[in-house]
């Protein structure tokens, strides 16, 4: 599982980011590749992501 994580700025460590717009607990696929489309930038000039890997429940 997977959840999407984000901030506007690079100044802080992304272990300290929030999740973006609720993209927690994204499924893997079980062909190898996950993929999420139609991320929207929330508006801001700059926005950062990264992707946190989890162990499913």
């Amino acid at each position: 599982m997977y959840d999407l994580i984000s901030s506007e700025d690079l100044s802080t460590a992304p272990a300290t980011w929030a999740v973006w717009q609720g993209k927690s607990g994204i499924a893997a696929s079980e062909t190898g590749a996950t993929t999420l489309i139609n991320v929207p930038g929330g508006g801001t000039p700059r926005r950062f992501f990264a992707v946190v890997e989890k162990a499913a429940p």
